[in-house]
C-alpha cells in the first residue's frame, strides 16, 4: 500500500484544491484553506475522508502536506495580494514537532511569506502530551506562523486550552453552522463561541457556508471571516489565481476585530440601563423580567433584586398584569400604541416593542416606562383654565 500512496503523491495525482475563506462584512477574500485531492487514474477520485487517515497511519502524512504546501505556494507566490494559506497538520504532525521546520524550509524555497501562513489544528491534537504540543505550538508562533483552533465545538472542548496555547483564530465547525436559521439552540452556540472569542482577542472563521441566511446571521453575531459553497467551492491553482485577481482583498491584520466586543457591548448597555431616566426593563416571552433598571423599579416601588427574576403577575395586580400581556402578545404581530397604567396612584405610560434575534424569532419584548403622572396634572390644569375662559368671554344675557 505505502509504495502506491506515495506514488499517488510524487504522481501529481493528489493536487491542492484552494476553498476562499472572505471577509463577511465587505465580501472581501481573506485567503484559502488548502484542502487535498486525489484523482487515481485507476480508482477515479478518492474521498479525503478516505485517504488522509491512510497517509497519517503509514507515515506519509507529512510528505503528503508538504507536497499540497509546496505546490500551493510555488503557485501563489506570484500572485498579488497580502492573503493567508491555511494548511490542515494532524495531531501526529504536531507531536513529531517538526512542521515548523518544514514550513520554514518550503516558505524559503518558493518566496512565500512565511507571515501568510496559517497552520490549522483541531481540537483533538490537544489531547497528547500537553508540554509537547505547546511546545510545538509555540515553535510554529516564533516562526511566524498563526496557529488557528480548527473544528472547535467538536471535540473535548477546554476554556483553558483557549488561554494556554496561542491561537491566532478559531474555526466553528459546519455542523453547528448548517441549519443555522431554523435551529435556535444552534444560534445559541455560535453566538456564544463568537462572543467568547471575541472576550479573547481571537477572529473567528465559519466553517460550511451555504446560504445568505446563514451568512446574515453570522454577520450580525459579529463572526469575521466565512468559508463555504455559498463563497466558492474549492479550486484549482489556476482558478484560485483568477479569483486574486479579480477580487478584493482583506489584509489579515491582528487588529481585525469588532469595534466593539460582546463584553464591551454588555458593559454599555449596562451604562445605558443604568444612567437612563426613563424605566427600562426586557421581559422574556415567558413574561418574566430580565433585567430592570433603578428607574423601572421605582416606578413600580421595588428594588431592582425584587423585580428580575419575577413575572408581570408576580409585581403587579392580576387586571393589570393581563393588560399587559395583552400588549406584549399584541406587539407579536405589529406595533402596539403606548398605553397608560395606573400602578401606586400615579400614571404610567409603557412604549413596548418586540425583540428579535437574527433570524426574525421573537426572544422577548422591551419596555420603557415614563412617569406621565404630573404631565396630566397640568394637561387637566390647562383644559380646565381654557374651558374657565371660555365661560368668562361669553356675551351677557
Amino acid at each position: 500500500m505505502e509504495p502506491n500512496l506515495r506514488h499517488a503523491i510524487e504522481g501529481g495525482h493528489i493536487w491542492p484544491a484552494l476553498q476562499p475563506i472572505v471577509d463577511i462584512k465587505s465580501g472581501a477574500l481573506k485567503g484559502f484553506e488548502i484542502l487535498a485531492r486525489w484523482d487515481d487514474p485507476v480508482l477515479g477520485e478518492v474521498k479525503p475522508l478516505t485517504f488522509v487517515p491512510m497517509f497519517d497511519e503509514i507515515g506519509l502524512i507529512n510528505a503528503l502536506s508538504q507536497s499540497l504546501l509546496r505546490r500551493t505556494c510555488e503557485a501563489a507566490s506570484a500572485w498579488n495580494g497580502a492573503f493567508t494559506l491555511a494548511i490542515n497538520v494532524s495531531p501526529s504532525q504536531i507531536t513529531i514537532g517538526t512542521t515548523a521546520d518544514w514550513i520554514r524550509s518550503i516558505s524559503a524555497e518558493t518566496n512565500f511569506p512565511i507571515d501568510r501562513i496559517e497552520v490549522e489544528v483541531t481540537e483533538n491534537s490537544l489531547l497528547t502530551d500537553n508540554a509537547t504540543t505547546q511546545d510545538a505550538l509555540r515553535e510554529l508562533v516564533d516562526a511566524g506562523i498563526s496557529v488557528s483552533l480548527d473544528d472547535y465545538g467538536t471535540g473535548y472542548s477546554n476554556l483553558s486550552r483557549l488561554e494556554a496555547f496561542p491561537f491566532r483564530q478559531i474555526k466553528i465547525d459546519a455542523q453547528f453552522v448548517s441549519g443555522l436559521e431554523q435551529d435556535a439552540r444552534k444560534r445559541r452556540i455560535v453566538s456564544a463561541v463568537i462572543g467568547l472569542s471575541h472576550s479573547l482577542g481571537i477572529p473567528v472563521v465559519a466553517e460550511g457556508v451555504e446560504s445568505e441566511t446563514e451568512h446574515e446571521v453570522l454577520r450580525e453575531f459579529g463572526c469575521e471571516f466565512a468559508q463555504g459553497w455559498l463563497y466558492g467551492k474549492a479550486t484549482s491553482l489556476d482558478a484560485a489565481a483568477h479569483l486574486v485577481s479579480a477580487s478584493p482583498l482583506s489584509a489579515p491584520s491582528p487588529e481585525h476585530f469588532p469595534a466593539m466586543s460582546p463584553f464591551e457591548h454588555f458593559h454599555q448597555i449596562k451604562t445605558l440601563y443604568r444612567s437612563a431616566p426613563v424605566g427600562l426593563c426586557f421581559v422574556n416571552t415567558e413574561f418574566r423580567h430580565v433585567t430592570a433598571n433603578d428607574a423601572f423599579a421605582a416606578i413600580h416601588g421595588l428594588d431592582r433584586s425584587a423585580i428580575e427574576g419575577k413575572t408581570i403577575y408576580e409585581i403587579m395586580d392580576r387586571e393589570t398584569a393581563e393588560h399587559a400581556e395583552d400588549l406584549l402578545r399584541g406587539t407579536t404581530d405589529k406595533a402596539q400604541p403606548p398605553q397608560i397604567y395606573s400602578l401606586r396612584g400615579k400614571d404610567i405610560k409603557v412604549f413596548a416593542e418586540k425583540v428579535v434575534d437574527a433570524t426574525g424569532e421573537v426572544i422577548g419584548f422591551s419596555l420603557l416606562s415614563i412617569d406621565v403622572t404630573e404631565m396630566n396634572r397640568l394637561f387637566c390644569q390647562l383644559m380646565q383654565s381654557q374651558e374657565a375662559l371660555s365661560l368668562g368671554a361669553r356675551p351677557l344675557p
